[in-house]
């Protein structure tokens, strides 16, 4: 045999190598769990430092729950960072200080945009979706009711699937949110969706899109969009979907100094599922006939057109009234013209949707809890003197996590410091609050999870809301 041709059948078989792994579905990571150092037991009067470790996306983002409680414990999830990797921890604490805080690494994410959604389902077994951004969804679930000790085999989907939202439906088949579609993908083929997964035992049953982004391929820079999307499940069981338009149009309203590289947020939607996700609604009751696109969809707030923006959508929050079982929708917008922050409160009571400003110093609110008087928010205020664009807004030193309390959703009664940049030269809170995730209502007292700095590793605390 030449020697081209032995190195000709090297290479194919190398080749062939590559493919099997490449397309297999195996666990990467068995059942295997790493139990760490446990932290002494502590009542939470205000705050627990759960890591010195975390990540500087730690409790990124506000779409997706990383705290559910069940009776005196609470369960969370953060993502630390050691030695250049990215670890999911699970963390069990016991919220009235008689027991240690138990700490738990069930897995790895390939950057710091992979951190986890948790949730409980009926049967008390704990979900865990998690690592996904430049890699494939990554999914395991306790095998033993509220224990962290065991863990199914690490479940990997195919797909490009990012930032997942979840709930737990009526019949315990869990419903995700996500966006498919990440940096692996082409986006010049096809523009990134909203698709939605029911999960049944560790398994795909069923997909579909809910939503696609603009095709016009003369207005776009490529075929980006993020969708910030968030689920809510309300006690009757229909399933509430919140979500942002975000895509990268050539001419950047923003007129982005570094190129199209942030993208334009221009566009706030709602829609609803009275039957597990399988059909869809939009406010006014009328079907959304899927795939919906900008020229179906009906806004709840900014414009259609990119190109006639004048508020950059920057995030959005959402949880439901506990009184109308309605979302209450918190978010950010810079106006553009005036260079200004500018947050809104959208509810809806008998008369349909309204509007109220929070406030024009902060660059996030992370809804907590509402009423159908009363809304308490988490927000990240920003210095008046430091009012940046939104590309550097992350970045900036000058931010404090504060607690607003108003009621009749305008009038704050009551503004609290949640945390201050003292010892961090650039807070990235980032913080996380319970969520909607079954048809249990949320009850106090809240927690939320935040970090203290921009740069890896950092501090990130869980906090105690109601001692503020």
């Amino acid at each position: 045999m030449s020697f081209i041709k032995k190195v000709g059948r090297v290479v194919l078989i190398f080749c062939l190598m590559f493919l099997l792994t490449s397309c297999s579905e195996t666990p990467t990571l068995s059942s295997r769990v790493e139990q760490l150092p446990t932290l002494p037991p502590q009542q939470i009067d205000r705050f627990l430092l759960l890591s010195k470790t975390g990540s500087n996306r730690g409790t990124a983002y506000p779409n997706a729950n990383k705290i559910v409680r069940v009776g005196h414990t609470l369960y969370c999830t953060f993502l630390d960072y050691k030695n250049g990797v990215y670890n999911i921890i699970v963390a069990e604490v016991d919220l009235q200080g008689k027991n240690p805080t138990a700490v738990f690494k069930i897995g790895e994410s390939s950057s710091n945009h992979g951190g986890a959604t948790l949730l409980v389902d009926h049967k008390k077994r704990l979900h865990v979706l998690y690592g996904c951004h430049a890699t494939a969804l990554k999914y395991r679930v306790s095998n033993v009711p509220l224990s962290l000790t065991s863990w199914t085999k690490e479940r990997v989907f195919n797909g490009q699937y990012t930032y997942p939202s979840a709930v737990v439906l009526p019949n315990n088949d869990i419903l995700v949110a996500l966006r498919q579609g990440n940096r692996s993908l082409r986006f010049y083929r096809q523009p990134a969706s909203l698709d939605i997964l029911t999960l049944r035992d560790g398994a795909i049953l069923n997909s579909s899109t809910v939503f696609i982004s603009n095709k016009q391929a003369d207005s776009l820079f490529d075929r980006y969009a993020s969708y910030s999307q968030q689920l809510l499940i309300d006690k009757k069981g229909t399933v509430h979907l919140v979500f942002l338009i975000h895509e990268r149009p050539k001419n950047n309203p923003l007129h982005d100094p570094v190129g199209d590289a942030s993208g334009f947020g221009y566009g706030l939607v709602y829609v609803k599922s009275r039957d597990n996700g399988k059909t869809w609604e939009q406010d006014d009751g009328n079907p959304l006939s899927l795939p919906a696109n900008m020229n179906t969809i009906t806004l709840l707030a900014g414009v259609k057109q990119v190109m006639q923006a004048r508020y950059y959508y920057q995030e959005c929050s959402a949880i439901l009234s506990s009184d109308t079982q309605i979302p209450v929708i918190g978010y950010t917008v810079f106006d553009i013209k005036k260079k200004q922050w500018q947050s809104y409160i959208l509810r809806k009571p008998k008369t349909g949707w309204e509007r109220n400003v929070i406030g024009y110093d902060f660059y996030t609110v992370n809804v907590v809890a509402a009423t159908d008087k009363n809304t308490i928010i988490l927000a990240e205020k920003c210095d008046a003197s430091t009012q940046l664009l939104p590309i550097a807004s992350w970045q900036t030193p000058h931010k404090n996590l504060v607690l607003l309390q108003l009621e009749n959703h305008r009038s704050m009664v009551r503004y609290y410091p949640v945390s201050s940049s003292i010892g961090s030269q650039c807070p990235n809170w980032l913080s996380a609050v319970e969520k909607n995730i079954s048809t249990d209502s949320l009850s106090k007292p809240y927690f939320a999870l935040y970090t203290s700095g921009a740069k890896n590793p950092t501090d990130l605390y869980l906090v105690n809301l109601n001692k503020n």
